[in-house]
């Protein structure tokens, strides 16, 4: 659980950082960000995880 909180920590404000970079900054776009962030990662651990399957 502890893993999963970070990466999703990690995402959003890795997505907030690069918003914060941006020249042009809305709320809009950095919830856009923060959506693609976790999205990606979503699908990383559901790719990931295979039910009855331990990785070693």
């Amino acid at each position: 659980m502890a893993v999963t909180a970070r990466c999703i920590a990690a995402a959003v404000f890795g997505a907030m950082e690069v918003w914060m970079l941006a020249d042009e900054r809305s709320l809009g776009e950095l919830a856009r960000m923060c959506h693609t962030a976790l999205e990606s990662l979503r699908a990383g651990i559901t790719e990931a995880w295979v039910p009855g399957q331990v990785s070693s």
